[in-house]
């Protein structure tokens, strides 16, 4: 019953301020744009054609693992992906019962041909190494075969060499699957072993080892899986039946498909239209057009406008407290000095609550029933912006404490939100120029190296938790393809951003107590 008496007072305070107000108003504004947004399929024929053309992209161990079958030009988060050359291309697409759009049964012929290839260049366009034209031989090769044999061999072989960004020459293969040619000959190796180490810049770039015996392997079952894995890897679509047809010889195949859609369709292409039709956001998946609205709008810029607003809101709660006449009709209620300011938290954080929920559950609510597709998923971020506001306003409680100034709490804690930002996208960018040096010593300054580590070892993890919340937004609604490329990418345990981030809170809601208890009047 007291923290409810403390609560219907900080309410109070809010509607005086008007700034309850302002906050339902944002809320309501964000729901009725979110309702405005229009979510339409695209055509079979135009969707399974969209779905072929990543097809290209195959992943190894028959697509268990997260690392593309193909050439891989760099090192950690700066890798480049070149696949094998494989064209796809569908005709004869027939819908074979009522069903519309991702929720129907369809039977198409699919088409696998050597693609057009360009030797590959270094990162940042360097100039392209020895070899023969390829535009003669590609043609014959038997892309689609090698693809599928690389895909299926369990473990992934893989063998490595070096690609000079300088002269684009490659070092290191015994032979080059994208670009032709062999290995540099040894005297040419020993030179280049006695250029000084600093003046050399070469990225790492690994392959595919198949042998003869491997490719020729390749039966029309192994190719039939690989066509299912690529319809579920791309799409979601994961009730496939996939037959070889007769009338095309290697290095073409001809394949009878038959897909059954639902909702698991991720990938089927969508049209993502906002202002009743009057713009176009998207036009990709249906995932693309959800997560730049839950991920991009709302976790993004609506959760910062959110928490700038609550910030300000909240920030007067513990200063007006504190005023000397308020204070002393408090504390001659049987209530302790510890008590009080752990509801005036409490009561904060719950006006956050409430705001995400409106926000957040309308918005779900609007998008859900636009879309089709029903995930849960969003709704976490009413826990996640609640928590990520409970770090700053644990802050703004201690200045609160201590300056017994709104104004001064309030541009405090903004300033704080910047700097627990900029320290975390300092962090990823610093792990992305370590992952992919491109010669010994280049990188950062050592000081700001330790500086930024050490900032982000400490403060709480503000920006991690961001990225994590992407993450889980993400897993609600893409497809296996996508999030295995998000996979590349090593996140922080949500152990560690949460751990830290609640060590943080409890510190600076000790040292707020201390103060508050030790402090006359």
């Amino acid at each position: 019953m007291k923290f409810l008496a403390f609560l219907r007072d900080s309410f109070r305070e809010a509607v005086d301020g008007f700034v309850i107000y302002v906050m339902l108003g944002l809320s309501a504004l964000v729901i009725v744009l979110a309702a405005s947004i229009s979510f339409s399929p695209a055509e079979p024929d135009k969707a399974f054609a969209d779905i072929a053309k990543k097809c290209p992209l195959a992943v190894q161990n028959r697509g268990a693992d997260n690392q593309p079958v193909g050439v891989r030009i760099g090192t950690g988060l700066a890798t480049q992906y070149i696949g094998l050359p494989c064209e796809y291309s569908v005709a004869e697409v027939q819908r074979m019962d009522a069903g519309t759009g991702p929720d129907g049964t369809y039977k198409l012929r699919l088409t696998a041909k050597p693609g057009r290839l360009d030797r590959p260049r270094g990162p940042g366009g360097g100039p392209r190494g020895p070899g023969p034209d390829l535009g003669m031989i590609q043609d014959k090769i038997d892309w689609f075969r090698m693809t599928v044999a690389a895909w299926a061999q369990q473990p992934p072989k893989d063998e490595s060499g070096e690609i000079d960004l300088s002269t684009g020459e490659l070092s290191g293969f015994s032979e080059m699957l994208i670009g032709g040619g062999k290995g540099k000959e040894k005297g040419k190796e020993k030179e280049k072993e006695k250029e000084p180490a600093g003046d050399r810049r070469v990225v790492k770039v690994s392959q595919p080892r198949l042998s003869p015996a491997e490719i020729e392997g390749a039966t029309d079952e192994t190719m039939a899986d690989f066509i299912k894995n690529q319809f579920a890897l791309h799409a979601g679509l994961d009730d496939v039946t996939v037959t070889r047809l007769g009338g095309m010889n290697a290095p073409q195949y001809l394949f009878d498909v038959e897909v059954k859609g639902g909702r698991s369709a991720r990938g089927w292409p969508y049209t993502t239209k906002a202002l009743f039709g009057a713009f176009t956001l998207s036009d990709g998946t249906l995932a693309d057009g959800l997560l730049l609205v839950q991920d991009s709008i709302v976790n993004g810029i609506g959760a910062v406008i959110t928490i700038l607003v609550t910030i300000i809101l909240t920030a007067f709660f513990i200063p007006n407290l504190m005023r000397k006449g308020s204070l002393d009709l408090i504390l001659s209620k049987p209530v302790g000095r510890g008590e009080l300011l752990v509801y005036k938290y409490i009561g904060g954080l719950t006006f956050m609550f409430l705001v995400s929920c409106i926000a957040v559950g309308g918005v779900w609510l609007v998008m859900s029933a636009r879309s089709g597709f029903w995930s849960p998923v969003f709704l976490l971020s009413i826990p996640m912006l609640t928590f990520s506001f409970a770090i700053l306003y644990a802050f703004s409680a201690l200045l609160g404490v201590l300056t017994r100034n709104a104004i001064v709490a309030i541009l405090l804690t903004i300033l704080f939100m910047f700097i627990l930002w900029a320290v975390g996208t300092g962090k990823s960018v610093l792990d992305l120029y370590r992952s992919a040096p491109l010669r010994d010593g280049e990188g950062a300054p050592k000081w700001l190296e330790i500086t930024v580590d050490g900032a982000n070892a400490v403060l709480p993890r503000y920006k991690d938790l961001d990225k994590l919340m992407s993450r889980t937004l993400a897993e609600g609604v893409s497809t296996p393809a996508e999030l295995k490329v998000r996979d590349r990418i090593e996140l922080p345990s949500w152990g560690s951003a949460i751990g830290v981030s609640m060590a943080f809170i409890t510190l600076m809601l000790l040292l707020a107590y201390w103060r508050f208890a030790t402090r006359d009047g």
